[in-house]
């Protein structure tokens, strides 16, 4: 059975917001995969790994993270949605322990949102997206997570209510 949830946005904010109030809710702990990985290269962050090694490293490696972190249990792990660039095959792996679940907007509002971010030269290499690639990344991410979640226009805790409601009926719980 799965014990883990899965959870991939374009916004890190949402993502957290979203993983703590699920986790307090199902009695689990959260993971964060970005943290993960500066865990694991410290004292280097991310924006540092990036300038040395380049953003497909760096996604490669956050991919993962997520495929690995399946050994953990009653966890929320937030994962971004550049993984739906390298991590197709994780899916794979992680599908038998984590139930997944894809926070996103439309495509326009995304890519909108992730101009609109103060990033660094390095993170916007790992997060800045045309539409049209958000779009692919959606079409990817919507049949490779057990549930979508459209979050246009939805407050936090009708978010919350819904990602609780479909993980609910994935567990066929009432």
């Amino acid at each position: 059975m799965k014990q883990n949830i899965l959870l991939v946005s374009y916004d890190y904010d949402i993502s957290k917001k979203v993983a703590e109030k699920l986790a307090d809710f199902f009695s689990m702990r959260v993971l964060n995969s970005i943290e993960l990985f500066e865990f694991d290269f410290a004292p280097r962050n991310i924006s540092q790994m990036i300038y040395e090694r380049g953003a497909t490293y760096v996604k490669a490696q956050l991919g993962k993270i997520v495929k690995y972190s399946s050994d953990y249990e009653n966890v929320v792990l937030i994962a971004d949605i550049s993984m739906a660039d390298t991590c197709k095959e994780c899916f794979d792996n992680i599908s038998k322990d984590y139930v997944s679940v894809f926070l996103y907007d439309t495509p326009e509002a995304e890519e909108n949102f992730l101009n609109k971010k103060n990033l660094s030269p390095e993170l916007s290499k790992l997060n800045l997206y045309s539409k049209e690639q958000l779009f692919q990344m959606h079409q990817i991410l919507k049949s490779a997570c057990d549930c979508s979640i459209q979050i246009s226009g939805l407050t936090l805790m009708e978010v919350l209510f819904k990602t609780i409601g479909d993980i609910k009926k994935i567990y066929n719980m009432n």
